[in-house]
């Protein structure tokens, strides 16, 4: 069993540029300077603020929710 260390680093970068760019590079230059295991990124896109993103479907009719929910019998 090896007795190695390793480090995760959390890299966040807020620009007003799109980085999709630059994301290769900077993995490049990351890989050069270490000994890299992994290397992941996500990119998170802005989304209107006036969409509600309650992650549901509210396609049903009121109607039916009352049967799904009728404990009278």
């Amino acid at each position: 069993m090896s007795d190695t260390k390793t480090y995760k680093v959390t890299l966040t970068v807020t620009t007003k540029s799109d980085p999709r760019d630059i994301i290769d590079f900077v993995q490049k230059r990351i890989k050069d300077a270490l000994p890299v295991l992994s290397l992941d990124y996500h990119l998170v896109e802005d989304r209107d603020t006036n969409v509600e993103h309650h992650g549901g479907v509210q396609d049903r009719e009121y109607s039916d929710l009352k049967e799904d929910t009728d404990y009278a019998n």
